[in-house]
């Protein structure tokens, strides 16, 4: 501690021995030097620091997104399992435009039935994918088959299918 004060006060002999007009000097320059050195010592790399923080943030959250959508994808591909889809707002009419040509199915005729029922109908369907798709909607999306007509179709595995989903919700 005495070095400490024996530099404090060869700090103030030195200070008084200045001139009057080297005294003002010396006090407007400390002025402006502190707070700039506060400044460039605490201030900026905190501020620096903390921006890029928030850009890790975004960066972060948008891979979160990204793993977000990739994880639906996944459980659509697998039929559903882990639970219900997300309709995304989508309508029942709208549901099955959007998936059915995920399924290589053509909708021939679409018969909204009030706001929770729809008629279908699938012309030249592989029996394969129509079951594939019912099974999307049902473990996918909670729809319910209400009714289901399956008739031949022209070529072997091909169908026609009539049917109308419930939207179970």
């Amino acid at each position: 501690m005495s070095a400490l004060t024996d530099l404090k006060q060869q700090a103030q002999n030195w200070y008084a021995s200045k001139s009057a007009a080297d005294k003002r000097a010396l006090t407007l320059m400390a002025l402006v030097l502190v707070p700039a050195l506060i400044y460039f010592t605490l201030v900026f790399p905190l501020q620096r620091a903390r921006n890029n923080l928030s850009a890790d943030v975004l960066k972060q959250e948008a891979e979160l997104a990204t793993m977000q959508e990739n994880v639906a994808r996944v459980l659509a591909s697998r039929g559903g399992a882990g639970g219900k889809l997300d309709r995304a707002g989508r309508r029942l009419p709208q549901l099955i435009s959007d998936t059915a040509p995920q399924f290589n199915l053509i909708v021939s005729r679409l018969q909204p039935r009030g706001d929770n029922e729809v008629q279908i109908w699938l012309e030249d369907a592989s029996f394969d994918d129509g079951l594939r798709w019912l099974h999307q909607m049902e473990t996918g999306y909670g729809l319910q088959v209400a009714s289901l007509n399956i008739s031949s179709g022209k070529a072997s595995g091909m169908v026609k299918l009539q049917l109308k989903l419930k939207d179970g919700t």
